[in-house]
């Protein structure tokens, strides 16, 4: 989405049939709501979530620049406003400043990814196993959320609950050995429909 905006933006900049204030809004689209969610989470102290919020406004702004630089290089903007050695050293400057911009992001970009897919697949494991032991004993699975450091694993059924060391054991056996699981049970009970007199 920021990308598509810039390259919108720098078009709208290098035409002049093109309104001055397209590249503005579609700017601010990419950029207002990320820093209102940092203002917000600060306010509500949560730290760790204006984090996220502020790599994804910084993210945004390294990719603004960076496709702005792109679509104004292949309409050689910088050749018909900008004569001369200073210029084109001004010019080699921002570059390098872009580039440098993206490489910053891109580290905790990367390193939340991983972190993101680590998790998505503990969870489809925990979940698998979870389910197997369930079905076992005649409960089922109404959720698995990994959280942190540890998997919370929710479940339903008829007493008796179903035993949690054989969970610990079928967990060992998929290779989950030292995984922090925790688990909700809550044993369903069902009551009869009294009958009621028609008349």
């Amino acid at each position: 989405m920021p990308i598509a905006d810039s390259c919108r933006g720098s078009v709208a900049l290098s035409r002049s049939d093109i309104s001055d204030t397209l590249p503005g809004v579609a700017i601010a689209i990419s950029l207002v709501p990320p820093l209102a969610v940092v203002g917000l989470t600060l306010e509500s102290g949560a730290p760790h979530q204006s984090l996220a919020a502020f790599l994804l406004f910084g993210t945004n702004v390294a990719a603004i620049l960076a496709s702005g630089i792109v679509v104004m290089a292949f309409h050689r903007v910088h050749k018909v406003f900008g004569q001369g050695a200073a210029a084109g050293s001004r010019y080699g400057g921002a570059i390098a400043i872009i580039a440098a911009l993206l490489l910053v992001v891109i580290v905790p970009l990367r390193i939340n990814s991983d972190r993101i897919d680590k998790t998505s697949v503990r969870e489809t494991e925990v979940q698998a196993v979870a389910e197997r032991w369930a079905d076992d004993a005649g409960w089922s699975v109404t959720g698995v959320t990994a959280t942190g450091d540890h998997v919370l694993i929710e479940a339903t059924g008829p007493n008796p609950a179903p035993g949690l060391t054989l969970l610990r054991h079928d967990l060992n056996a998929a290779g989950l050995n030292g995984l922090d699981v925790r688990v909700s049970l809550v044993p369903a009970t069902y009551q009869p429909v009294p009958d009621v007199d028609a008349s």
